[in-house]
């Protein structure tokens, strides 16, 4: 049997002028980029993650993961 995913809870932007909530949940935006925090170094495909703004939430389900050495190398 396998174990359940873990739930990672991460805050996100919301904004009117930055709504990435809200393109995730459409389709628009189908990747993030995050720093790679001890944090985000526990996740892993299949884990699950409640992203939250002050207003919003929405669960997602991590399908991959492309660590880099660096935000800059990232780029």
């Amino acid at each position: 049997m396998s174990a359940s995913p873990t739930v990672h809870q991460l805050s996100i932007i919301n904004h009117p002028s930055a709504p990435y909530l809200d393109y995730i949940r459409t389709g628009k935006k189908h990747a993030e980029g995050r720093i790679y925090t001890a944090k985000i170094c526990e996740m892993h495909v299949g884990d699950r993650r409640h992203l939250t703004s002050p207003s919003d939430n929405l669960h997602c389900k991590i399908t991959f993961l492309h660590p880099y050495p660096s935000f800059a190398a990232m780029l």
